[in-house]
């Protein structure tokens, strides 16, 4: 399904979620997550293919290490952190790759949620450059 089609609900969504933001020395509850970083990355981050690649990957991961753990008196949360997570170090790197690449080729999501000059990633500020009347 292209981005296009969707866009606008997920502008109106991502609008309606509570943000969390420091003023000064305090910390006050605001809604709309837009003009900010969260917005560019967040609803991009769980794809189909990087589940499909993480779920995957952790299956060629032997379950004897994770016998041996529990025999050992680990719990799963132990055996994630310790064994699970170092072993997966390369899919993490892989997805985050994956994942960076189209967003920092983005151009449509960030003209429609970005406004200050300092949040806006290099394909829409380069838009913005060639706009500049110089002369």
């Amino acid at each position: 399904m292209p981005f296009e089609t969707f866009a606008l609900p997920l502008v109106w969504w991502v609008n309606q979620l509570p943000l969390l933001r420091v003023n000064g020395f305090q910390l006050e509850w605001t809604t709309g997550w837009m003009d900010t970083y969260q917005v560019q990355i967040v609803p991009f981050v769980a794809n189909a293919f990087s589940i499909f690649f993480f779920h995957q990957y952790f299956q060629s991961i032997p379950r004897e290490l994770d016998e041996a753990a529990i025999v050992e008196g680990a719990g799963w949360f132990t055996i994630y952190r310790r064994i699970v997570m170092p072993l997966s170090g390369p899919a993490v790197a892989t997805v985050a790759i994956l994942t960076f690449l189209p967003a920092w080729n983005s151009y449509l999501w960030p003209l429609m949620v970005v406004q200050s000059e300092e949040l806006r990633p290099v394909m829409v500020g380069i838009s913005y450059f060639f706009q500049l009347n110089v002369g």
